[in-house]
């Protein structure tokens, strides 16, 4: 359950480890049956289901060998595992390389520089460089038969979610000092650093477990993924002078350094804790991510308080009032660790399949959380025929400028089913509500000539350390707020005065104007709301209040809460991608996506956006946080790890 959900507009698992599964099982496609459609516990909406069950059983799996096995025994024709499980089969020939041209149904995507710039613009950079890293393309080179072409990752493999890791800490289970308490109850790493006398990274993991537990963290429960720990280690070599570096920080493991890594991450459980890896009195192993989220959440578990997790569980266990009502939402706060992982499920298509059996899947995943692919394409093409990119633009810029016509298409799809709504339930003309959501659309589409001003300031501020966050985040409040002063500054002070007098019902009555109607009306229907003591009582003086309500209004018109029950319709219609995100909470892989979520979902138009949610969900890479991948190993090798990562940390 989201936090302050309850403004209205007008209404009338998961990566576990590192590797999730999914497979499409099926035998011979013929009229008796449907193939079986694997996929992991939890990581699917209902409405993608739904699609998806029309044309194939739909069964789940529970460990990546079961869909291992089954695309070994030609029984699985597609799935979802993650990256380096991919990699594996495509050294075993067990997939192929995708047909994006029917996956997306764009037969211009036949042509390879084509598809590559296209895949490029809709990747976030992250991804992108993730499935570009020199390991993967060297080792598909290696052992592809094309020699005269590179091979890429991505090829075979469509990314579906991403997640990274997070160290999260209940506020409601431990005291902190209020010396090192921040407002909103987090913890001010900054003073502590200094007052404990650290050095090195203040972000380096170590110094961070070291910070929790010197304000009273004391337990902590632990994602238990061998390969991730292993790279948690490899950020933390000792030197013989008895400080220690992250120079051999990587997801790389090899016959010579894998007891050396496995060593390191013991030490740094030592090192950060105070307490050896097997006190299981301080430390808990847990491979299960659900467990991790209820333990840390549970009010009767005082012991465990804080966990190693993956920013998807985080942002579960951050919304924790589906799982303790008592506990509420907000109780968790999290702090990314400088030397992360980038975990990435994705799509794979069984090597065997014949076409028939392709294009039944390409068919329906067309119709399912990919459906809205093909129709960036058709944008991206209808902005170069206006000139508003260029194919000389570079990659990032025409990135940027995709994002910003896509974002606010999304934008006015779904705020149009509040201003039809709207204006039938008060008698307007369709009409009047189009030229208002035209009117507001104009202003808000920063890929327009128009706005370019506006467009070049939002990603100018990206790289501000002393930018306001809110506008970093979304652009769209500042320039509503802007507009309502310029624009409606004379219905802002009746607002003002009919707020203060309880008198909104009779100022809504007397509006004859589509958009101004709609104005009173946002702030009449949140009224009980914005009277509270939390907020802006009655008794608020004058200027403070036209500011408030006009900051209130701007929220109200910019954000997009794809939960609410209006709009399940259009989600289910044309926007399945996001209907499956609010079911699953892990970080989308295309960038419109990501970035429609993280402007508008943790946001709501009374408190602005979230930066305690924002912090869990954000996976960027910057001179704070640094990311890698786990990269693939032989079966022989990992026997090896396994059995000594045991010894050191179990046994």
């Amino acid at each position: 359950m989201k936090l302050n959900k309850k403004v209205l507009l007008y209404s009338g698992a998961a990566l576990a480890g590192v590797a999730t599964i999914s497979g499409l099982v099926a035998g011979k496609i013929n009229f008796k049956y449907k193939p079986s459609i694997w996929n992991y516990k939890s990581y699917i909406s209902d409405e993608n289901l739904r699609v998806i069950d029309k044309n194939f059983d739909y069964k789940q799996f529970d460990t990546i060998s079961q869909f291992s096995n089954a695309l070994i025994n030609n029984k699985a024709v597609a799935g979802i595992g993650s990256d380096f499980f991919a990699f594996n089969l495509v050294k075993n020939n067990h997939i192929q390389k995708i047909d994006y041209s029917k996956l997306f149904g764009v037969p211009e995507l036949k042509d390879f520089n084509t598809l590559q710039k296209f895949m490029q613009l809709i990747l976030k950079p992250e991804i992108w460089n993730h499935f570009n890293n020199k390991y993967y393309t060297k080792a598909l080179n290696e052992i592809s038969k094309n020699k005269s072409q590179d091979q890429y990752l991505w090829e075979y493999m469509f990314p579906y979610y991403s997640q990274d890791a997070v160290l999260a800490y209940n506020i409601k289970k431990v005291n902190i000092p209020e010396k090192y308490k921040l407002e909103d109850g987090s913890a001010n790493f900054d003073l502590i650093y200094s007052d404990m006398n650290l050095t090195g990274d203040k972000n380096s993991m170590v110094n961070l477990l070291k910070m929790l537990n010197f304000i009273g963290y004391k337990e902590i429960i632990w994602t238990d993924a061998v390969r991730d720990n292993m790279l948690y280690g490899s950020a933390y070599t000792r030197l013989q002078n008895g400080s220690s570096t992250d120079k051999n920080y990587t997801g790389n493991v090899t016959f010579d350094n894998y007891k050396n890594q496995i060593d390191s991450f013991t030490n740094l459980i030592k090192d950060g804790t105070s307490n050896d890896v097997k006190d299981n009195q301080k430390i808990t192993f847990e491979g299960d991510g659900l467990q991790i989220v209820n333990t840390l959440l549970d009010p009767t578990r005082f012991d465990i308080t804080s966990s190693l997790m993956y920013n998807g569980d985080a942002i579960d266990a951050y919304y924790g009032e589906d799982n303790f009502e008592s506990v509420g939402d907000g109780a968790i706060r999290v702090v990314k660790f400088k030397n992360n992982l980038l975990l990435v499920d994705g799509l794979v298509v069984a090597a065997t399949n014949n076409d028939e059996t392709n294009e039944l899947i390409y068919d329906t995943l067309r119709n399912s959380w990919i459906k809205n692919v093909g129709n960036i394409y058709t944008q991206y093409k209808d902005l170069l025929s206006k000139n508003l990119i260029s194919d000389s633009d570079s990659v990032e810029t025409q990135q940027k400028v995709l994002t910003e016509s896509a974002v606010a298409d999304y934008w006015k799809d779904f705020r149009n089913i509040d201003f039809e709504s709207f204006a039938e339930d008060n008698d307007f003309e369709q009409s009047a509500a189009t030229e208002t959501l035209d009117k507001y659309y104009s202003m808000l589409n920063l890929a327009l000539v128009e706005n370019k001003d506006k467009f070049n300031s939002f990603y100018e501020m990206q790289d501000d350390p002393d930018a306001d966050f809110e506008e970093k985040i979304n652009p769209y409040p500042s320039i509503f707020l802007s507009y309502l002063k310029d624009n409606k500054d004379e219905l802002l002070d009746k607002i003002v005065s009919s707020y203060k007098n309880n008198s909104l019902k009779d100022l809504l009555e007397e509006q004859d104007n589509f958009e101004d109607k709609y104005l009173v009306n946002l702030v009449n229907e949140n009224y009980e709301d914005l009277t509270s003591e939390d907020y802006y009582p009655t008794s608020t003086e004058d200027s403070e209040l036209k500011e408030s309500l006009s900051q209130f209004l701007a929220n109200a018109l910019s954000f997009i809460d794809i939960s609410e029950d209006q709009y399940s319709d259009l989600l289910t219609e044309k926007y399945l991608n996001l209907n499956n995100y609010d079911h699953i909470n892990y970080d989308p892989t295309q960038n419109i996506d990501y970035e429609f979520i993280k402007r508008n979902y943790f946001a709501s138009a009374l408190d602005g956006q979230d930066e305690n949610a924002l912090n869990i969900y954000q996976i960027v890479k910057t001179d704070e946080v640094d990311y890698k991948g786990i990269e693939p190993i032989s079966q022989d090798l990992q026997s090896l790890v396994d059995s000594y990562y045991y010894n050191r940390t179990k046994s």
